[in-house]
């Protein structure tokens, strides 16, 4: 019998159920056990629950002691752990192993094991390359390791590519790589497609002259600018002729201009109005201020119908925010699905 105590954590109505199927030698449970221990500071037992596990030839024990071991600046053994876990076949050490070997100094050791995780298919490990080598001023390198792991759907570095495609190539194929970054989960790049959309010139003179002609993107732009240099009154004129020109995107803009103000009551009607029409961007932000307000029963009947990366994300903090761990989880299932679904744009690959 364990000495595994369910007083010492707060309750859970599935605790007792997988106690038992780790006395009955399930190997999960006893990991999952661990995990709970480990988020209630009950290090010694989580470390009893993860080494029963590795000694019942579960793999991913071994990711749990060695956090443990990282988290008290055990270093060395943490390391040791992580390898001994990707030897046991959990491919999900190789990057929290190759990021401590880095740490450390030993980059040669890293750059291999971080490689052999990328091969394995951890594509996170391949931006965790790009970053050493850019940090190390081998840019080349860098926008290699970037390229590939956008190509196998790493979002922080669709991001990068992004980026870099912002500054060197036709803004068309910035705004299509930006998407693309953004539908893996990236919201800088959500934000960033809007305003490249809407984008025509960094001169300010040749913006209000363009506005003046009655383009609408130079009246989302120009009003966007104004708002930011805190002028209001001129920034809603500008966006709201936008409104009447036909710009979704300018509800959004609206929206962020009375948020910005502090006016969260008018920034809501806009977002609301934005997302009613189908505004991507402007969904995103009514479910983020919904949230913020408390009102997470309102953001879950708004971003459930979403689909998209950012509301599976809203989603899985509406409902952790709820106490409802396990569908605040399927919500990430769900997000990892869909990102796997997704195939990377022909730029990617010129």
């Amino acid at each position: 019998m364990s000495d595994f105590d369910t007083s010492d954590v707060d309750a859970d109505p599935e605790l007792d159920e997988l106690l038992a199927r780790a006395e009955d030698g399930d190997a999960t449970a006893m990991v999952r056990l661990g995990t709970i221990c480990v988020e209630e500071n009950l290090t010694a037992k989580a470390r009893e629950w993860y080494n029963r596990a590795r000694e019942a030839g579960e793999p991913t024990a071994y990711h749990g002691l060695a956090s443990i071991s990282q988290a008290f600046g055990q270093n060395a053994e943490a390391t040791e752990l992580y390898e001994q876990g990707i030897a046991a076949g959990d491919d999900e050490c190789y990057l929290p192993a190759g990021q401590l070997m880095l740490l450390v100094g030993r980059s040669e050791d890293a750059i291999d094991l971080l490689q052999r995780g990328f091969a394995s298919g951890v594509s996170l490990c391949g931006t965790t390359l790009a970053n050493h080598y850019l940090r190390a001023g081998k840019r080349d390198e860098a926008e290699s390791w970037f390229l590939r792991a956008a190509r196998h759907n790493e979002p922080a570095a669709a991001h990068v590519v992004a980026q870099i495609a912002q500054a060197r190539a036709p803004v068309e194929h910035a705004i299509e790589l930006h998407t693309f970054a953004a539908d893996l989960g990236e919201l800088d790049s959500l934000i960033a497609a809007d305003l490249l959309a809407d984008w025509r010139t960094d001169d300010p003179d040749e913006l209000y002259d363009l506005a003046d002609d009655g383009d609408v993107g130079a009246m989302v732009s120009l009003g966007r600018s104004i708002a930011q240099e805190g002028d209001l009154s001129e920034a809603v004129e500008w966006l709201s002729a936008a409104v009447e020109g036909g710009s979704i995107r300018a509800l959004t803009a609206l929206g962020d201009a009375f948020a910005d103000a502090g006016d969260a009551q008018e920034a809501e009607h806009w977002y609301r109005t934005a997302a009613e029409s189908g505004d991507r961007l402007g969904t995103y932000h009514l479910g983020r201020l919904l949230i913020d307000a408390g009102r997470e029963e309102e953001a879950i009947a708004l971003l459930e119908a979403g689909g998209t990366a950012e509301s599976f994300m809203l989603l899985d903090e509406a409902w952790a925010a709820l106490g409802d761990l396990t569908r605040a989880e399927a919500a990430l299932d769900e997000l990892k699905d869909l990102v796997a679904r997704i195939e990377p744009p022909t730029l990617l690959h010129r």
